[in-house]
């Protein structure tokens, strides 16, 4: 099948997150909060912020609205672009709204872990990681369109996924599962809609 190996690398992840709640969260949290303060701090805390969505959003839309009539196949790569980030920060905010999972700075601040579904502020939207989530679907993105960097790309979106942890923003199983989000979002779209507008060709079925 197409995306056979996809799928099992998206219920390995889900079960890998799920072991982390139960068992691995807050040893790794625990053992990060001990060293974001360090001088490694000072170098992850700018790399994190490259996980914003607006660091991708604004250029690709730019790109795909000036070049629209001009370059229709670049505009189209832009747009995957954009479209990758934007339906998995939506899917995130859909179900940080349902989960309302605590944050790791209420785990040390109050000693909360788990979820609150009657708390709505940021404290309660931990899970899945927004940033992995955007910084994976963007590279993953990336690298579909430019193959021969298809491992700088993921290795970078890795790198941002992992300063979440670093810097105890997020827990592992928050990151991990906002990192499965954004790949299994670049890697569906691009088939669905956009390969066929910018090689112009179609994907196998099955």
């Amino acid at each position: 099948m197409r995306h056979k190996y996809l799928y099992i690398l998206c219920l390995v992840t889900a079960a890998a997150a799920l072991f982390s709640y139960f068992y691995l969260d807050i040893p790794v949290a625990t053992y990060f909060f001990s060293i974001k303060n360090s001088p490694l701090g000072k170098v992850v805390k700018p790399i994190s912020g490259l996980g914003r969505g607006e660091w991708y959003l604004i250029p690709s839309i730019l790109v795909s609205v000036i070049l629209w009539k001009k370059k229709k196949q670049v505009a189209y790569k832009a747009l995957y672009i954009f479209s990758a980030v934007a339906v998995s920060g939506i899917l995130v905010n859909i179900i940080k709204l349902i989960t309302r999972r605590v944050r790791p700075t209420l785990y040390f601040s109050e000693g909360l872990y788990g979820f609150n579904f009657y708390k709505f502020d940021s404290d309660f939207l931990s899970f899945p990681s927004g940033h992995s989530a955007t910084s994976l679907s963007a590279m993953v993105a990336l690298g579909v369109l430019f193959p021969k960097l298809r491992i700088p790309f993921l290795l970078f979106g890795m790198i941002i996924a992992f300063t979440r942890m670093f810097l105890t923003n997020h827990f592992l199983s928050d990151v991990l599962g906002g990192a499965m989000l954004g790949v299994m979002t670049a890697i569906l779209l691009y088939p669905s809609y956009f390969q066929q507008r910018i090689t112009g060709t179609l994907s196998r079925p099955g």
